[in-house]
């Protein structure tokens, strides 16, 4: 999927502080992403996220810029 406008961090902070849920990033406010992705599909400008316990192996070889997470699984992510 691709996405004409860049989609800030800033952002999406926002929209999670609003919902009740403390992000916890090493991102700025200036850092974006280009398109929201699915683990497997994703690129180092996409967003993707992980909600099913069956995606595992999806987790640890993304290539995403930046993943939603539970922070249970955070230890999960490729290293970086």
């Amino acid at each position: 999927m691709k996405n004409i406008n860049k989609i800030y961090y800033k952002d999406i902070k926002n929209l999670l502080l609003g919902n009740q849920i403390d992000p916890v990033s090493n991102f700025t406010d200036n850092d974006y992403f280009l398109s929201i992705n699915s683990l497997n599909k994703s690129t180092n400008n996409d967003l993707t996220f992980f909600s099913n316990i069956s995606q595992m192996d999806n987790l640890s070889t993304t290539k995403a810029k930046g993943c939603l997470i539970q922070r249970k699984y955070i230890n999960s992510l490729p290293k970086k």
